[in-house]
């Protein structure tokens, strides 16, 4: 009866990763195809499947350690290709619960990844406007200067960002100021 019973338990665990297999494949396609139709369609969508605005409070983004960033993206890497070897070998074994796990693992580290470059690259903007409103403070008023900077401080979307930044560009390029390039 035991040994019956051993045979039950191993066969619905088989039965139950096969099902598991044939729902993770399913969900995959699914999402794979529509996503592939997406971009297929507009190729620039390849580059908003990650896209985080950097835009959202700018004021506050303050420097850190290229050290700290490199180290950071570099763990990530790591771990992504790490997280892909064990998921390759999850799958040779059929074994679709732990490919499941890893997959997840993946998404999350991928995830991270890109919320990181777009990090980057708010802290590189948000210093070089910040930078360039001081640059050409000695060529506009007080006042002027208060209203820029303020709405510098209200900056949430890429138009208000652009605004700020064509007013910084158009009073430089007038009075001749070296500032620096957001491009």
């Amino acid at each position: 009866m035991n040994k019956n019973s051993e045979f039950n338990i191993e066969n619905i665990k088989v039965k139950i990763n096969k099902l598991i297999g044939r729902f993770l494949l399913f969900i995959i396609a699914g999402v794979a195809g529509f996503k592939l139709n997406d971009i297929l369609s507009n190729p620039s969508n390849f580059f908003k499947l990650f896209y985080t605005n950097i835009y959202k409070n700018f004021h506050s983004y303050s420097y850190m350690s290229n050290r700290f960033w490199t180290l950071f993206l570099v763990f990530y890497l790591i771990s992504t290709a790490i997280g892909m070897f064990f998921l390759a070998k999850s799958l040779l074994k059929k074994n679709f619960l732990h490919s499941l796990i890893y997959t997840v693992m993946i998404c999350l580290f991928i995830l991270s990844l890109s919320t990181s470059i777009y990090s980057i690259e708010g802290i590189k903007e948000n210093r070089n406007i910040n930078d360039n409103i001081e640059i050409i403070r000695p060529y506009i008023s007080n006042d002027e200067y208060i209203l820029l900077k303020s709405k510098y401080l209200q900056i949430n979307s890429k138009k208000d960002f652009d605004t700020i930044n064509d007013k910084i560009r158009g009073v430089a390029k007038k009075h001749g100021a070296n500032i620096n390039q957001n491009e």
